[in-house]
């Protein structure tokens, strides 16, 4: 009897065991996900029309399995991110407040990202159209008050008031949608195992002797010519050496490409005059681009004696022919750049 309850005891242990192990094993991360996939998520911070503008961040709400009784794909957890493209508050005599994200990408705890091109189901009870948010408005009861007598002083005195605000907390739920199936991005792939060389050195090498040189009379040489300055791109950047992201086709008159400043100080990218991104230094970003012809132009910050000055910066395409890559600047004399994560030069 007392075997038996040994045994009852260990077989248990041994399974709560493997069952612990089971859930802390890092999930392999799905090649696809499907069209048509819904995704609830809530916003990490409250967004307000007029105010709010830029990258945004975005926390899935319920964990996203494929099938039934299967591990979830997207936990919950995941952050997805997106970046507000127009944020307009209410006017003053007509025009309700206005509010649209792109959505680009959802990273899951286990660091698998996907590119993403979603359309906006819902967002709490404000009305969409052509995945913009509306805010409320008042038309019809601005209009009564303002043509019933006793409060007709009142509305007028109200007009350089503007319409009600919109504003969505960290408990709106917010619905998208994949429109296209969008795959594992490059950066999150397993690299492939580099191929063992073949090793051509001879068995053997024969021992090889060495001559004396006679020696040589000392000349004086006279001191190289001073190098004029030219453009750096200070020390290496880590992000040159990291997959390229691919683009992301939406529609058929937008694409998502990539920008990498490959720099170390921050910069300012845009297009025709209007911007479309800030690069951290040694950062990348999957940015819209229209269709048709432009002109693409890049300037640095940096520092200098009397505050900050913008430099232009040069920008190529790059190796896969995908997106452009931020290069040079040229940077003042006395300037060290430090890259993200470098060590400071001892003195």
């Amino acid at each position: 009897m007392k075997t038996f309850l040994v045994r009852l005891v260990l077989f248990v242990f041994m399974s709560a065991l493997a069952e612990a192990a089971a859930q802390q094993a890092p999930a392999a991360c799905e090649p696809q996900l499907p069209a048509g996939l819904v995704i609830r998520i809530i916003s990490d911070a409250p967004l307000k029309a007029g105010t709010v503008a830029g990258p945004v961040v975005f926390t899935v709400d319920s964990d996203i399995a494929l099938f039934r009784n299967s591990p979830a794909t997207i936990p919950r957890g995941a952050k997805v991110f997106g970046r507000v493209v127009n944020s307009r508050k209410a006017g003053r005599i007509h025009g309700t407040a206005q509010y649209r994200i792109v959505f680009t990408s959802i990273l899951t705890p286990n660091r698998c990202e996907y590119p993403l091109g979603a359309d906006l189901l819902e967002a709490g009870r404000f009305h969409l159209q052509d995945n913009t948010v509306i805010g409320p408005g008042n038309a019809w009861r601005d209009a009564f008050l303002l043509l019933f007598p006793p409060t007709t002083i009142y509305q007028l005195i109200r007009i350089p008031a503007r319409g009600p605000d919109l504003v969505m907390n960290e408990e709106t739920p917010i619905a998208i949608k994949l429109k296209t199936s969008v795959a594992l991005a490059d950066a999150a792939r397993p690299a492939p195992a580099p191929a063992p060389r073949a090793n051509t050195a001879p068995a053997t090498a024969p021992p090889q002797t060495t001559t004396p040189l006679p020696a040589q009379p000392e000349t004086s040489r006279a001191p190289a010519p001073a190098q004029p300055a030219a453009a750096v791109t200070g020390p290496p950047c880590r992000l040159a050496d990291e997959p390229i992201r691919s683009p992301i086709y939406y529609a058929s008159s937008r694409v998502w490409r990539p920008l990498r400043n490959l720099t170390p100080y921050p910069v300012v990218v845009t297009i025709n005059g209007s911007r479309i991104a800030n690069l951290p230094p040694c950062g990348s970003e999957l940015v819209a681009i229209p269709s048709g012809g432009f002109r693409l132009q890049a300037k640095a910050s940096l520092p200098s004696s009397d505050g900050q000055k913008e430099s232009p910066a040069e920008m190529e395409l790059n190796p896969v022919g995908t997106g452009w890559d931020v290069l040079k600047v040229a940077e003042p004399a006395g300037i060290k750049p430090t890259l993200p994560g470098a060590r400071p030069p001892q003195r």
